[in-house]
């Protein structure tokens, strides 16, 4: 039943994409046992609650934000730690 219910998801989501625009799998990794156990993602209007620690099917246009999300987040890391560096501050730990 669950699988069923999986392949029509997957079928709508196919369906409800724009011509040209292609789906593709992207894994979301697990979080801290304190966070959401899915991970929210809305673009153009349209949102998606995808699971983590999982593969999911979704649109390139969606898979490109969320890979373009985490690489500022990654950014936004590494200049904190650049500017505790610089002020003399002690590190994460």
């Amino acid at each position: 039943m669950a699988k069923e219910k999986n392949e029509a998801v997957v079928e709508q989501t196919e369906n409800a994409v724009p011509k040209g625009n292609e789906i593709v799998e992207i894994f979301i990794p697990r979080s801290d046992a304190n966070k959401d156990p899915n991970l929210f993602v809305a673009v153009n209007g349209v949102s998606y609650l995808l699971p983590r620690g999982k593969t999911s099917k979704v649109p390139a246009a969606v898979a490109e934000e969320i890979r373009r999300a985490w690489a500022a987040e990654d950014a936004m890391y590494e200049s904190k730690a650049k500017l505790k560096e610089a002020a003399g501050l002690p590190g994460e730990g």
